[in-house]
């Protein structure tokens, strides 16, 4: 990206860019899931080495390998919706494009631009 993009001052690496989102609040939370997308492994499933629904193995088995971390077999990756939300309204003028449904832009009666426009 450096390469493509001369005058903008980026990042190295991929790593400094993941912790410069965090530092800015817009990590996210990494929640382990089953094989077959049946259950989450969080809250009370969270130390759970099968899933409550399938008993399928929560870990991917690795051949030749008998110590080391264990690995998920699927990871998701939930973005928080608050720390965004505080980030999209923290300064005035992005807080008023934001609301911009709310102060009834809609001049003309007859045409519907967006949902908020309709009776329903």
């Amino acid at each position: 990206m450096k390469l493509a993009f001369p005058n903008m001052d980026l990042v190295d690496s991929h790593y400094e860019a993941k912790k410069l989102m965090i530092k800015m609040g817009l990590g996210y939370q990494s929640i382990h899931v089953c094989k077959n997308d049946c259950a989450l492994f969080w809250n009370k499933n969270s130390t759970s080495e099968t899933c409550p629904v399938c008993s399928e193995s929560h870990w991917k088995i690795q051949a030749g390998r008998r110590t080391g971390k264990n690995v998920s077999h699927k990871v998701l990756r939930y973005f928080l919706l608050a720390p965004r939300l505080k980030r999209l309204f923290a300064t005035s003028k992005t807080a008023k494009l934001m609301q911009w449904q709310q102060a009834g832009n809609s001049t003309d009666d007859n045409v519907m631009r967006h949902p908020v426009d309709g009776r329903a």
